[in-house]
Order: C-alpha cells, then sequence, then structure tokens
C-alpha cells in the first residue's frame, strides 16, 4: 500500500506531508484542523518506524522486505517469513509474489494452484472456504491465509477466491481457485497482528461459516456468496492519541474490489458479537435506520461521529455497524480489516 495515493483517494487531493503518531496512525495538519487516520493494521514498522514499503529490497541474490514485526525472504521458488514467535516457509513455483505489511500477497499464475506451507512450530488450524489460520492462543493465529478477488474473463468482474486446505505430513497443502476457472486466484499470506478495527461477514450460501479473519466480503444479494453482510466495530484500546471530545467527525474508510449497482447501506448492530461465533443463521439483529455509505475513488466511507464521540478510550469495544447492499440488485465486494493489502482506514477530524 502507498499511504500518500491512499490519502489521495480519499481526501480527494495531495497530502504530501503527514507526521506519524505511532505504527497504526498518522496525523495531517491544516489550518484550524487536524486529521488523524488510524490504519486497522500498522502501516510503520515497529522497530524503527519506518513506513512498510510496498517493494522488495535487493540483497545479492535474494529478495528482502520488512513488514510490522517479520522479515520476508523470496529466494528462488521459497518465501520465508519469520518473526520472533516463529517462521513460515511458502513454496512459491507457480505464484508471483509481492510484500504485503506482515507477509506477502500472491498471484496464481493458474486459474487453480496448490502451494506447500510449513512452519517451525506446532499450531491449531481453523479453516472455512475463503482462507484459513494457524492459531497460537483460542483467539490468537500465528499466520492467516485469506483469499482476496480474481478477475473472471466470463463474469467480466472480480470474483471471490476460495481456499482448501489440507493438513499433511509437516506442513499443510493450500489450493486457490474460483468457480469460473478462467481468473488468476489472489491471496494474502501474513503473520498476525492485532487489529484497530474487528470485523466479520456473515453469507447466507454458507449459513454455519464463521469468518474471523476473511480479507474480502461480497455486500449485499451477489451471484457469489448470495446475500452477505459485514458487522464491524473499533477497538478502541488501539487508536493512538484519541481525544473524544475534539472531535468534528469520524470516517471509515474501506477499499472496495468491484461494485455493482447502489452503494451499499448502514446500520446500527443490536447488541453484542463475536466474530468466533457468528455465524448467517444466528447473526445479531440490527437497527432500521439506514444510511448510505459514500465513494472516494476506490474507497467506501461511513460515518461513525457520535459512536467515537461517546467511546473515551481504555479496553472496552464502541457499539458496531452492519454494512449490506444498498438494494436487491446491487453488492459490493470490500477489504474487510484482515486486508493487509488494502487496511481499513478510520479518518478523525479534530478541532485544533
Amino acid at each position: 500500500m502507498n499511504i500518500t495515493e491512499t490519502l489521495k483517494q480519499i481526501r480527494g487531493k495531495e497530502t504530501a506531508d503527514y507526521t506519524r503518531v505511532g505504527p497504526y496512525t498518522l496525523s495531517v495538519n491544516e489550518e484550524n484542523t487536524v486529521y488523524d487516520y488510524h490504519f486497522s493494521c500498522p502501516v510503520f514498522t515497529l522497530d524503527g518506524g519506518e513506513e512498510i514499503s510496498a517493494v522488495w529490497r535487493r540483497i545479492g541474490k535474494k529478495l528482502s522486505h520488512d513488514g510490522i514485526n517479520c522479515k520476508t525472504v523470496l529466494y528462488g521458488d521459497k518465501v520465508t517469513i519469520q518473526n520472533y514467535i516463529g517462521k513460515a516457509t511458502v513454496s512459491c513455483a507457480d505464484l508471483t509474489v509481492f510484500p504485503a505489511m506482515n507477509g506477502i500477497k500472491i498471484i496464481s499464475r493458474l486459474p487453480t494452484v496448490t502451494f506447500r506451507l510449513k512452519t517451525d512450530g506446532s499450531f491449531g488450524l481453523i479453516t472455512n472456504n475463503t482462507g484459513a489460520a494457524l492459531m497460537m492462543a483460542k483467539h490468537y493465529p500465528f499466520l492467516t491465509v485469506s483469499g482476496l478477488t480474481a478477475y473472471s474473463e466470463k463474469e467480466k468482474r472480480r470474483v471471490p477466491v476460495l481456499v482448501e486446505t489440507k493438513e499433511k505430513k509437516g506442513g499443510y497443502d493450500i489450493e486457490l481457485y474460483t468457480e469460473y476457472g478462467d481468473a488468476a486466484p489472489e491471496a494474502e499470506i501474513n503473520l498476525y497482528f492485532p487489529k484497530l478495527i474487528l470485523d466479520t461477514c456473515p453469507e447466507s450460501r454458507y449459513p454455519d461459516k464463521r469468518n474471523p479473519y476473511g480479507a474480502a466480503v461480497y455486500l449485499g444479494h451477489n451471484p457469489y456468496t448470495w446475500d452477505g453482510e459485514l458487522y464491524s466495530r473499533l477497538n478502541m484500546a488501539q487508536p493512538e492519541s484519541l481525544q473524544p471530545w475534539k472531535i468534528i467527525s469520524a470516517k471509515v474508510y474501506m477499499y472496495t474490489f468491484e461494485r455493482k449497482g447502489e452503494v451499499p447501506v448502514y446500520s446500527e448492530a443490536m447488541g453484542g458479537w463475536c466474530s468466533f461465533n457468528m455465524d448467517w443463521s444466528g447473526r445479531k439483529q440490527y437497527s432500521d435506520k439506514l444510511s448510505k455509505t459514500e465513494l472516494s475513488g476506490n474507497y467506501l466511507s461511513f460515518d461513525i461521529t457520535e459512536t467515537v464521540r461517546s467511546s473515551f478510550g481504555g479496553e472496552i469495544f464502541v457499539p458496531g455497524v452492519v454494512l449490506r447492499g444498498g438494494d436487491p440488485d446491487s453488492f459490493a465486494a470490500v477489504a474487510t480489516a484482515d486486508c493487509y493489502s488494502y487496511p481499513q482506514i478510520l479518518e478523525i477530524r479534530y478541532q485544533r
């Protein structure tokens, strides 16, 4: 991700000058206003506070990249991703590999591809049809594999990437594909890091599916997941420099991979929820009061000013919102807070 280009899309103007506030946050100063941009995952390294680059660094025959708290090395047809917890090795003979915030983004050179993933530790495995997570604790993964989207010539749009994971002796075989067989699947493999924004996306086609770490979701009525919704809330323990008493406005921005028809709508969730135990059959109710999202470049946004004003930090979760399609013929594929290639962004505007 390029921070300057992202700010240009959501602000509608060039923004070259900004100040790093913390790993998740940067600040832009204007005459009487301060804009803080909190990203759903850190965009600066933890050790040196440098902006995480979107390109490899060549060292001899190897390509290297520093992520949030990991080092990634591409050498030959293997990639290693390592931090203080452990190391993962990915066989990438049929993959094109790009650096991501805390790992890699991959694009298959084939409509269907299977690659090998190995780790130097023992982890629990949870899977669904769009990803997998290697768990080091009940609710805390070491590594996540998440399908993104892929362009289908047959559909003339981007379609979901499906992921099938099989545990084999010494590692995991992971298959990426689409239902259309004519698209190059894209996915992410990252070492997990805590998120500023927490979300989950129940889908009517898979009523028993739980999706705590999916990177992309189709909102609204669509041919792929039938009906999709996104439950989203802020982890208010994460934002640096939060000053609720000075807030003018607060918005969340999320990247769109694909969109048809009206922009999605959103309303307040009724009651608490957890991404580990909520599926389509057991999803929570939400308010009948609907608001439309807005479009800025490739980003959808929705207003949460009153929600953030009412929260004064600490170990709490603010009330969440639910996003869904704007009308029966509309849908949008968006990046979730677990997408490391296109993190969600919380913009808070303060009075100086």
